[in-house]
């Protein structure tokens, strides 16, 4: 079994972010496993983050606040002081919109907002705050909506064999059951299905019974086949009428479907040792709400098969009773011939299979089961071979217990491990670590929680006083800060509790998970964190609503304590909705349950209007008015306002431009009638649309809204992005942006953004880069010692006992390589690589692990500088002519590309001595040159672009300096041609038919670190981060820990990068300098909105960063100056007689649409005045086969020149003009070209010229 070892630090020992190393042992003598963690003593502030909504749109302002935490959920300590806080706006096609730096003391509250101006502003966003390294992320959304006037609603109530029945309720949002027929379709079953239609009753509900043989064909057999499950959708179409209009509502909903009312899935867990148990889990889910999973039994056949599948090695059939929670784990036995086992799983009619294979590496599995099933924190585990134990380490919310290492002996693959769930204080994540029965193999896997539900002790109350409302807070704790929202209407959730929680805080409190990873002396497996499963319903916490809410009416917070806040409700509100937080330093975040309010008006009246419109476009506005008494009003008056002559009135005997359209009627008790008004915007931006009721006894109501009003214009976007790495160097840009003139003044968006790194997702902590120093060759000791020690330098890590240790492995692995080294300076490693060529390799992964170890050597006669020289003269001796090396035991032609490309690494890394090597340098990449085009194995190509690329830090000043690029690029085409790469575009590997893949990739890395080429690393680095890099090589080899030494060299450029730097932007017009700014490393931002009048921007940066510079401009432009039908050219050629004058025109095609076609284009030249076309230009015309016809008119000074078509291509021909007269003033001539078809879109272009 595990167990912990005494060594194991307590918290008084740790500081703030320590690294914290346990050893666990196992008494049978097995190696020892390092856990490391790093582990707060004090918890580092975080910032929570409040949204005004979860969806807006163009024109809103989103509103947020910020809170600063201790990391929980309570303020941090005044005596803390104020600290800085990164704040970012980014949208996923803009990128970063915005960023900046403020002060924030703590218990105080940021408050913020950034206004939506257009429609370039939709589509995804993310505001982010950072504070100590830690960033929350509140992600919403800005799109074009328009709140529905309808809430339709399906809910399955009953499924069983013979029937389905739906509750379909269908109601207006301002409360008020629709009246009208019901029509219900179902498609996605096995039979055509008929509309069902029906009458809706006076609380605005339908129910459905649809007989089973309407979805499933089940056939005219007496024992028909199961069906199986089905997914239907279900369209409910609710029309009502006024008058003689009317009006259709849909709403859609998938169900899933099956006459036992049930769902069967299987999913797979672990694979399986042969000889040891085989495992999945079985999931029954009920598919409608009211059914509990009690004493359910499946039924399980099981088939052993061997390694062709082509005889079963044993068969069972047992039966599995599930959880309340409706999963259960099936685990038979199997043989050590099994190679795969079926399991057939059966729940009544329903029926499933899976086939779980074995498995060579071990892989593990953890699941966390539901309260309701077992009372205390239950894990469930399940392991592919069987486990000597396992530690589980549990980490929680409160912080009270930082964490808690578990021991557990275990030698079974599957156990329920229980815990004392009051004892952890809120579960954040688990880790399991187990170590494989009867072998050196360690596995880890890990399973996070959700986050743990903010109390909700204070309550709200809203009491009118004179003239307005007073809105109250009531807390038992000491009051911080108290903040209120206020919203126009009900909101559109049925569930207070999800409302509360999305507005008011919810989200990433715990946005970085804490790091905690193994370390093992032999291979480390890990596998993958548990996934929720996609049939879960969503957490409470996690769920995020869809629409937008109602209109903000108050945002509002009291930094003083105090509870209360005055509120004049307007006029035209009739129902809203209060929600409100306290934070303090006894209870910390605290959201209680919102309040909801209506005004008890004898009438109500609510305006429904499409988001946006175009000018001069007709709209329809619907006036719904609610009668909320039980008797009838005889005479009603509905009006429509425009006060400021907005818009049109439509449909109203002639007057347009009238002030006010007025509507007379009648309701019934409880009726709900709707109004139409049609109207025409007349201007570009909002309008106020304002609705008033009004009877005959003085009951009035009222209701308004905004109808925003687009031009016809399209949207520009472009981008222009910059990559650079420089170090203590300058680097200078100018750019020029390509905005035309004929634009939407005022429109051009125009941002400049100063990323400090180009791809945030390839990132490499030290935590990943340092290697367990075990014992193990010399060889590989003295590089995996000199890596661990560089990591420390880089990072600039302060551990001594680590940097001790890697210093004495450095020495130790010296002294025993001196003792190998042979009298002509050779090595000859035993058992590698044995045969003719043995000391070739010997000495080359020798002299690779000396220069890796010289530079930390301590040595003061430098003995191990000596070895290092006499091997590489041993080396340089065994060149043959053609520049490869070991000629005479080498003779495969990838083996001699190999061996020339690490002698060339090794002789390449001499520093000042190498000038003593530029002929053996020269010889060797001429030999590497002449061969790559031979190359196909992703691991030579890479090999030789990192070795050349490498060596040209050696100016050898021969012939081969000048061709190194062109080795190295084609090489690098090469290698592109055989990548690999995920469909989300975030890992790019090479598959080595070498089995050399990992290696291939990591050469690679090198080679693109060296050339600075960082944003295409990122998904290299990605790949290499999944594998296991820091895994003890079976064999010496110079390729030895390639793949850490590749995420070293990426880390050296971006993660250990100190970055100091000025950068200097320069904007202009199109004449002069108009914007100046620097950014500094700690700038408060790097996000910079130009003027919208900028042209042209220069950007200079000096110092020592890696980064993006990136321009991201847009702007609107009128549709119909966007693009002219027909593009003229028109030359005037040189005359010898002043009479005649000639000129050259060619008019071309510029189609909007790729299917759009010219028929019949006449081009209409009209001559400068006194000229005349001449005959014989006028015949010559004619004579040419494209041309229709060629007529003129006016006395011959207009001349027309008709096309059957005028292609893309474009059409050319020459016209020659006589001066028939002088005269003092000459009029120029013009072009006309149009397409005579079509007079509808008739294109006509005027182009000007005089005659001198």
């Amino acid at each position: 079994m595990l167990q912990l070892n005494a060594s194991f630090i307590d918290g008084e020992e740790c500081y703030s972010g320590a690294r914290v190393r346990r050893q666990i042992r196992s008494p049978q003598g097995g190696a020892e496993v390092v856990l490391f963690t790093e582990i707060p003593v004090e918890h580092r502030p975080r910032v929570l983050i409040q949204m005004s909504h979860p969806v807006y749109t163009p024109g809103d302002y989103v509103k947020y606040r910020i809170l600063l935490t201790d990391g929980l959920t309570k303020p941090l300590d005044k005596s803390t002081g104020s600290l800085p806080v990164t704040i970012a706006l980014r949208h996923t096609t803009q990128h970063t919109v915005g960023s900046w730096v403020v002060q924030l003391d703590p218990g105080a509250v940021y408050n913020g907002q950034y206004l939506l101006t257009d429609d370039r502003d939709l589509g995804d966003w993310n505001l982010t705050a950072t504070v100590d390294g830690q960033t929350t992320t509140k992600p919403f959304e800005v799109r074009h909506y328009s709140a529905p006037v309808h809430q339709i609603s399906v809910e399955v109530d009953r499924m069983d064999m013979d029937k389905l029945k739906l509750n379909i309720n269908a109601n207006y949002i301002f409360g008020k059951p629709m009246q009208g027929t019901m029509t219900v379709t179902i498609s996605g079953g096995d039979v055509p299905f008929s509309p069902i239609q029906k009458p809706i009753s006076e609380q605005g509900k339908v129910m459905l019974l649809i007989p089973m043989e309407q979805i499933f064909d089940l056939g005219e057999d007496e024992f028909p086949a199961p069906p199986d499950v089905r997914v239907i959708t279900v369209t409910v179409t609710v029309e009502t009428s006024n008058g003689i209009s009317s009006r259709t509502y849909h709403h859609t909903k998938p169900i899933t479907v099956h006459p036992d009312n049930h769902q069967l899935t299987l999913h797979r867990m672990v694979g399986f040792d042969p000889e040891q148990n085989a495992t999945l889990l079985v999931k029954l889910t009920p598919l409608s709400k009211n059914t509990i999973l009690v004493d359910r039994q499946v039924t399980v056949s099981t088939q052993l098969w061997d390694e062709d599948e082509n005889m079963i090695l044993r068969e069972d059939t047992f039966t599995r009773t599930v959880e309340k929670d409706g999963t259960a784990v099936l685990s038979v036995p199997t043989t050590d011939a099994t190679t795969s086992v079926i399991f057939a799983v059966e729940y009544k009619a329903l029926k499933s299979s899976f086939t779980v294979e074995s498995s060579y590496n071990p892989e593990l599995y953890v699941r966390i089961l539901p309260a309701e099933v077992r009372a205390s924190l239950t894990l469930g585990i399940a392991s592919s071979h069987r486990l000597d134990g396992y530690v589980v380490v549990v980490r929680n919310h409160t912080g009270e217990v930082l964490d808690r290492i578990v021991i557990h002996e275990s030698d079974s693959q599957e156990s329920y491990f229980e815990y004392d769930l009051r004892r952890t204080g809120g579960l954040k994540n688990v880790h399991l670590f187990a170590k494989v029965n009867d072998g050196d193999r360690l596995v880890q896997t890990s399973i996070s929680h959700e986050e743990p539900r903010l109390p909700s002790k204070s309550s709200i109350s809203l009491e009118e006083t004179n003239k307005s409302h007073e809105i109250t807070v009531n807390t038992l704790s000491n009051l911080g800060v108290v903040g209120i929202a206020v919203y126009e209407g009900l909101l559109d959730w049925g569930n207070i509790d999800q409302i509360n929680r999305y507005m008011m805080f919810n989200g990433s409190l715990y946005a970085t998970p804490d790091e905690f990873f193994a370390e093992y002396a032999n291979q480390v497996f890990i596998t993958p964190s548990v996934k929720p499963d996609p049939s879960e319903p969503r957490s409470q916490l996690s769920e995020q609503p869809s629409t937008k809410f109602n209109q903000l009416l108050l945002w509002q917070h009291n930094a003083s304590a105090d509870p209360k806040f005055e509120f004049k409700i307007p006029a035209h509100v009739s129902q809203l909705t209060v929600t409100a937080f306290t934070f303090s330093s006894t209870t910390g975040l605290d959201v209680p349950v919102p309040i909801y309010w209506e005004r008890n008006d004898v009438i109500k009246i609510h305006i429904h209007a499409p988001y946006s419109a175009r000018k001069l476009e007709p709209v329809m506005v619907d006036v719904y008015v609610v009668n909320n008494r039980d008797r009838r009003i005889n005479f009603l008056l509905v009006e429509l306002q425009n006060t400021a002559n907005e818009f049109q009135f439509l449909n109203n005997s002639g007057r347009i431009d009238a002030v006010k359209k007025t509507v007379f009627g009648s309701l019934e008790a409880m009726e709900v009638q709707r109004v139409e008004f049609l109207i025409k915007p007349k201007k570009l931006g909002p309008i106020v649309l304002k609705a008033i009721a009004y009877t005959l006894d003085d009951v009035f109501a009222m209701d308004e809204t905004v109808l925003r009003t687009v031009p016809e214009s399209e949207l520009k976007t472009e981008t222009i992005m910059r990559p650079f790495s420089i170090q203590g160097s300058v680097m200078k840009v100018s750019e020029k942006l390509s905005i035309p003139p004929m634009v939407d003044q005022g429109t051009e968006k125009i941002t400049l953004e100063l990323r400090h790194e180009q791809n945030q997702m390839a990132t490499l902590p030290a935590s990943l880069l340092l290697d367990p120093l075990v014992q193990a060759d010399p060889f590989t000791m003295a590089v995996k010692a000199s890596l661990t020690l560089d990591v420390l330098r880089m990072g600039e890590i302060h551990w001594p006992e680590l940097d001790a240790e890697a210093n004495a492995m450095v020495a130790d692995s010296l002294d025993k390589m001196k003792g190998l080294v042979k009298p002509d300076g050779s090595f000859e490693i035993e058992g590698y690589r044995p045969g003719s060529f043995a000391a070739c390799w010997g000495t080359i992964v020798a002299a690779k692990a000396l220069t890796f170890a010289q530079p930390h050597s301590r040595d003061v006669k430098d003995s191990s500088g000596k070895a290092l020289m006499d091997a590489l003269a041993w080396l340089k001796g065994r060149q043959a002519n053609d520049g490869h090396f070991c000629g005479g035991e080498v003779l495969d032609t990838e083996q001699r590309v190999e061996v020339t490309s690490q002698a060339l690494l090794a002789f390449s890394s001499t520093g000042k001595h190498s000038w003593q090597y530029q002929t053996v340098i020269n010889n060797a990449r001429g030999y590497l040159r002449s061969t790559v085009t031979v190359l196909n194995d992703p691991y030579h190509l890479a090999l030789v672009a990192y070795a050349m690329q490498y060596s040209a830090r050696i100016k050898t000043g021969m012939e081969t300096d000048a061709y190194l690029s062109e080795t190295v690029n084609y090489a690098l085409e090469a290698l592109w041609v055989h990548k690999k790469t995920s469909p989300s575009q975030n890992f790019v590997w090479w598959d080595s038919p070498s089995n050399r893949s990992l290696e291939a990739t990591s050469y690679t890395l090198l080679m693109l670190t060296s050339k600075k080429l960082l944003l295409e690393s990122a998904p290299l680095v990605n790949w290499i981060k999944r594998q296991s890099y820091r895994r003890m090589p079976p064999v010496v080899t110079p390729d030895s820990h390639v793949a850490l030494r590749a995420l070293m060299s990426y880390a050296e450029h971006t993660t250990f990068l100190h970055q100091e730097y000025t950068a200097v932007v320069v904007a202009k017009d199109r004449s002069r300098e108009i914007y100046n700014a620097t950014l500094q490393r700690y700038s408060a931002t790097h996000v910079l909105t130009l003027p919208p009048t900028t042209r042209s921007v220069s950007f200079t940066i000096n110092g020592t960063i890696t980064g993006t510079m990136q321009i991201i401009y847009s702007y609107m432009e009128n549709v119909a100056q966007h693009r002219s039908r027909f593009n003229l050219q028109i030359v005037r050629y040189d005359e010898s007689d002043m009479d005649y004058v000639y000129w050259g025109i060619c008019v071309r095609f510029q189609p909007r649409r790729s299917l759009e076609r010219t028929r019949m284009v006449t081009c209409e030249f009209s001559f400068p005045s006194g000229y005349i076309a001449l005959d014989d230009s006028v015949e010559e015309l004619q004579g040419l086969d494209e041309i229709v016809s060629v007529t003129t008119r006016n006395k011959e000074t207009v001349l027309a020149v008709t096309f059957e078509e005028i292609t893309v291509q474009g059409r050319c021909f020459n016209v020659t003009g006589f001066r028939r007269k002088r005269l003092d003033k000459v009029l120029p001539g013009e072009l006309k070209v149009f397409d005579v078809t079509d007079p509808c879109k008739c294109w006509i272009l005027l182009l000007c010229f005089a005659q001198n």
